[in-house]
């Protein structure tokens, strides 16, 4: 695949990556706004603190997968299975 074929293809799945991630902070203050009747404007903090984890995961867990979405994806499953949140 020549490099310019990559690069559309890479964007192309960031462009879906980001709008998924638009989906689903929208969805989430849609609920939170369906079943209070009320702004949540702390929503955006929770969004920046996953985010941050899911980065600082990837970018320092040192491990044998190669794929980005695994590595964030196994810390938040250990997270959840010790804390239950």
């Amino acid at each position: 695949m020549s490099d310019l074929a990559a690069l559309v293809v890479q964007q192309s799945l960031n462009g879906v990556y980001l709008g998924c991630l638009y989906v689903m902070v929208a969805l989430g203050l849609t609920l939170i706004y369906g079943v209070l009747n009320q702004i949540n404007f702390a929503h955006a903090d929770f969004v920046t603190v996953g985010a941050f984890a899911a980065f600082f995961t990837a970018t320092h867990c040192r491990c044998t997968c190669r794929c980005p979405v695994c590595r964030p994806r196994s810390w938040a499953q250990a997270r959840t299975s010790c804390t239950g949140t």
